[in-house]
Parts: C-alpha cells; structure tokens; sequence
C-alpha cells in the first residue's frame, strides 16, 4: 500500500478488500481468500476452497480454464444448439449471440472450398483453429496445423504476423469435442490444438 494524491492506495498487483490489500489470484490459482481477488483479474470468477475457478457458465454453457502464453483464461467450453467449437472471451462478447464476432479471425481453409474468396467477418465460422507447439508466426499452415498468422489464401505459406495480438489458447478437453463433431466436415489438423484469441492483454 503506498500514498497517493493524500489517499492509501494498493499496488498494482493487489486488491482493496475491507480496508486490506489483498493479492490479486489468477484463475486456477490457489490462496484466495475474497472472490475480489479473483474477479480483479478475471470478471465474475471466484474463489472456491480457497482457489480461483472460472465464472459457472452463460446460458447454460461452463467456461474452461485456458493456457495461452500471457497466463490463464477462461473461454466458453462451446456454443449453443449444437456448436461444439469453443468461444473466445473478447470485449464485445454477447451472453444472447454465443459466436464469435466479427473481429475474431477466420481460416479460410476450414470454409467451404467454393467460398474462399468471403471477405473476412462475413462468414459464418469466422474462427482459426492453431496449435500450441508452433512458434513460426510467419507462416501459415492450413486447419489449425500452425501458429496464429493470417492469410487470405486457404493454402499453406507465408501469412501475416499477428503474433503480437493473437495467443494459441489451448483447451485439450474442448478440442477433442470440436475433432470428435467435425469429422467428416472439416480437415482440422491432428496439431491443431486451440483457437486464436486476442491475447490476455487485451482484455
């Protein structure tokens, strides 16, 4: 706690609670005491025996746990009516439009063949799928095979760093759901082991 402008103010690592400075916990992790510990990090997470979980659900659908290389998240386990491709939690999120918005971005190569000249943000699965052990940002390698880079064609080659903005966010259990689903649909890659989201700093 240090003095500022003639009031106590907490550091910027912890939270005011009942005249105290607590430490702000991540989710997943362990040590909390107030729920304002957890949800200064994360909005609407609390703290369960003594540890940090992930908001219950919206609409019925359970947030996850997610590693990205910025820390923890919480992401939607899937959508509804049968969507089994996880959300990303970004700003302008919808609790009544479980899709990812416009701004997320969208592999051309897990669209219909016929269509891969859409504009991005005009189709329907605007996502990219992403695997966690690639550290090439330069280039892109088709249905999720890669790091998170852009490209416009559907095929594998040099694509746009993005790097700085979008994390791989890994959710094992929700993946294999979406593999499981989409078999026969699309080609996703066996590397393919997340989906990009604008990083933790974003948020």
């Amino acid at each position: 706690m240090f003095c500022s402008t003639g009031s106590c103010t907490c550091l910027s690592n912890f939270v005011a609670i009942q005249g105290y400075c607590y430490l702000k916990k991540n989710p997943g992790e362990s040590g909390c005491q107030y729920a304002e510990q957890c949800s200064a990090v994360w909005p609407e997470s609390r703290c369960e025996k003594s540890r940090c979980e992930c908001p219950e659900d919206v609409n019925g659908i359970p947030y996850v746990q997610a590693k990205t290389r910025d820390g923890v998240i919480c992401i939607l386990h899937s959508g509804e009516d049968g969507d089994p491709v996880p959300k990303c939690p970004l700003p302008e999120y919808d609790d009544d439009l479980l899709t990812m918005p416009v701004s997320q971005l969208r592999n051309p190569a897990m669209t219909d063949p016929d269509d891969s000249d859409v504009e991005m943000g005009e189709h329907v699965n605007p996502l990219q799928f992403c695997s966690s052990s690639s550290t090439d940002y330069t280039n892109f390698v088709s249905n999720g095979g890669g790091a998170c880079v852009y490209s416009q064609d559907p095929q594998s080659g040099e694509g746009v760093y993005i790097a700085d903005i979008y994390d791989c966010v890994t959710s094992t259990a929700s993946m294999a759901n979406v593999k499981t689903a989409m078999e026969g649909v699309y080609d996703i890659s066996p590397a393919a082991d997340g989906i990009c989201c604008p990083n933790r700093g974003l948020y």
